[in-house]
């Protein structure tokens, strides 16, 4: 696979405090299908792209999978594509957890001051389960500043995709809940067709129907840690998902790709590195209160 070399060489590079380092290529792919509302869902990722990931836990955890990352990048070997994890766990479309100490606009503006760093120009959103717990009341707020972070988003890029909320396996997961789950991710798959986007549905993402271990504590899904985060399994399992999107996926299967796990584990050594470059853990005492 042509990619592994120049991702071992380039690994270094996103260490450097240099805010250039942050736009340099790994060779790292993501494609997923943009498209009008009224076509089929197809997309191709171009040498050249810059894909940034925007979410809550799930986005965040995939850092320390690298599954999607890896599945994605097998479907374009030879392109230049680099891929970047802003992913933030408990966070919302309002970036509140993002602010530290700060107020919570503030988290936003943190958030869009990395985006104006970054230039993407693929963008992959995952936010909703958060939100969800507000119920009907508070899902007209959550969609209204959803619009507004596609708005910013798109000065940017039109390139844009919108994945769904995902139903838990936790047993003791009320109904009620449930259903608010269903609503917010109905609202979002009507946002992304309003705005011409591709909608990837998550709602049985964690679904295998098999019986997991005694470890998975509440959970009746394999493929989670608790029922709600995904474990490795579950992470390969939306990859997978994401690379059957692809116009012309090369490959949907960990074990049909050459080299597969040397790529993810150069891929999280990558991610390990970008982590710090950008959420410091003292940072603190780098940029002070």
């Amino acid at each position: 696979m042509q990619m592994l070399p120049r991702l071992r060489a380039c690994l270094a590079s996103i260490a450097r405090p240099a805010a250039s380092t942050l736009a340099i290529g790994l060779l790292l792919v993501a494609a997923l299908p943009v498209a009008a509302a009224d076509a089929p869902s197809k997309f191709e990722l171009l040498d050249g792209d810059r894909v940034v990931m925007i979410g809550n836990t799930l986005i965040e955890r995939e850092g320390r999978y690298g599954a999607i990352e890896s599945m994605l990048a097998a479907s374009y070997p030879d392109r230049r594509i680099t891929f970047r994890n802003l992913g933030w766990s408990g966070d919302t479309v309002w970036g509140v957890a993002r602010a530290y100490w700060e107020k919570p606009d503030e988290g936003y503006k943190s958030l869009f001051d990395l985006v104006e760093e970054l230039k993407p120009t693929v963008v992959i959103l995952g936010y909703g389960n958060n939100e969800a717990f507000g119920g009907p009341a508070k899902l007209q707020s959550f969609i209204e500043q959803y619009e507004k972070l596609l708005t910013d988003l798109q000065k940017h890029t039109k390139r844009i995709v919108i994945l769904g909320l995902i139903q838990p396996t936790w047993e003791p997961t009320s109904k009620q809940h449930r259903q608010q789950i269903r609503e917010y991710d109905a609202a979002l798959q009507k946002l992304a067709e309003k705005h011409g986007l591709t909608f990837v549905s998550l709602a049985d993402l964690w679904q295998d129907g098999k019986k997991p271990s005694a470890k998975t504590v509440g959970s009746t899904s394999t493929l989670t840690d608790d029922g709600i985060h995904g474990n490795t399994a579950g992470y390969e399992k939306l990859g997978q998902l994401l690379a059957s999107r692809l116009q012309n996926p090369t490959q949907t299967e960990p074990a049909a790709i050459a080299n597969f796990d040397e790529l993810r584990a150069l891929i999280l050594a990558k991610n390990e590195l970008f982590f710090h470059r950008w959420r410091p853990q003292n940072r603190t005492y780098i940029f002070g209160f």
